[in-house]
């Protein structure tokens, strides 16, 4: 290994506590924290950005900005990894993470806007890319005194009109999927033991509901139909090959079949 070589892989190990745990240098960190959080909360939170930046990515070996390498390095620093394991933080490493993105966002804003808007909203603004509907959107949120929940919406709204919704994951469940399912649990049950007299009292009552909405689901078109107990049950089940004899609304007993 030549002398540029060795030189150049110390400078890449020289950020404080980033080879190994230095535990020294965590409860300064934790220490620090808990005294600036006395302060008004969206000054305080960029402030923690700062002090983050400050305690494990400035170094004076480096002619990079700590911004730059929180960015490359954070994942990789094992001092800094190591909040997540420590015991009663003041603040949780993913706040921490927040504080210093919320940070870095602070230039690419408006300075109206980013001197005046709250850290509430100044984190909702992280989810949209650094750009014209991020500026455009934090002015708007500060002249017209948006609240944070109308900023989540438009930022989602934002997101949507860029390209930005995962279109991944699983499909929808629809209503269909959903009473289908129930009707299965509920076959599940009934079919699970016998069931006794006096539980068949008492489920009459919703028995007969179901009764009679099924009969306005196949009868449809203002008719009641006339089902036997048998065909419930096999609709149910999905058996069911014709649908049973429709009578007009007037000649349906509305009684539940035995």
């Amino acid at each position: 290994m030549t002398q540029a070589e060795a030189t150049s892989r110390h400078i890449w190990r020289d950020l404080p506590g980033e080879r190994s745990e230095d535990a020294e240098l965590l409860r300064s960190f934790v220490d620090e924290v808990r005294v600036r959080q006395v302060s008004d909360t969206r000054e305080r939170n960029l402030a923690l950005g700062r002090l983050v930046l400050e305690t494990f990515f400035a170094s004076d070996q480096h002619d990079e900005p700590p911004e730059a390498l929180y960015g490359r390095r954070r994942e990789r620093h094992v001092s800094f990894q190591a909040l997540r394991r420590w015991p009663d933080p003041p603040a949780s490493y993913n706040h921490l993470n927040q504080c210093v993105r919320v940070l870095l966002q602070q230039p690419h804003l408006p300075e109206a806007a980013r001197d005046a808007l709250p850290f509430s909203h100044l984190k909702a603004l992280l989810r949209l890319p650094h750009g014209r509907a991020k500026g455009d959107l934090a002015r708007r949120a500060h002249t017209q005194n948006w609240t944070e929940r109308r900023l989540q919406a438009e930022v989602a709204a934002a997101r949507e009109r860029l390209g930005l919704l995962r279109r991944t994951g699983r499909r929808p469940i629809t209503r269909a999927d959903r009473i289908t399912r129930q009707c299965e649990a509920l076959l599940e049950a009934v079919d699970a033991e016998p069931i006794a007299a006096d539980e068949v009292r008492a489920l009459r009552p919703i028995l007969a509901r179901l009764y009679e909405v099924l009969g306005e689901l196949v009868g449809g078109g203002g008719e009641s139909l006339v089902l036997s107990g048998t065909w419930v049950a096999s609709f149910l089940r999905g058996n069911a090959r014709s649908v049973p004899v429709v009578r007009p609304t007037s000649e349906a007993s509305g009684a539940l079949p035995t």
